[in-house]
């Protein structure tokens, strides 16, 4: 419980990309259900998607403004508030380009020929 309430530094690192692989090859997988029934499911995998990613990055933005909270005594101080900030940035990032997932999905079906 401590460690959500410190931040975890690389929780945007791994929450980020995963969350942007897991969503892309899901909308890919389900684009033959996605014709054959006319429903499209992009916009919702997407938002969840968009959600994980933002939910690891503002886990590292608190290891990145309160570094020095949870710093045990082998962990440096410069290294949680880097790995932290970076966290953050690829957090937000892949947030932002499932944002534009989620934008195509609402504009083409993807059974555009």
């Amino acid at each position: 419980m401590i460690a959500l309430r410190h931040g975890i530094p690389w929780a945007g690192i791994a929450a980020g990309p995963l969350s942007w692989a897991v969503t892309f090859q899901t909308n890919y997988a389900l684009a033959p259900w996605q014709c054959a029934s006319g429903q499209s499911a992009v916009p919702w995998i997407s938002a969840a998607g968009v959600l994980f990613a933002l939910l690891g990055a503002a886990s590292s933005f608190v290891a990145w403004r309160r570094p020095a909270l949870a710093a045990s005594s082998s962990e440096h101080l410069h290294t949680r508030r880097f790995v932290g900030g970076v966290g953050f940035g690829m957090g937000l990032l892949f947030a932002a380009v499932m944002l534009l997932q989620l934008g195509a999905g609402l504009v083409f079906a993807g059974c555009e020929q």
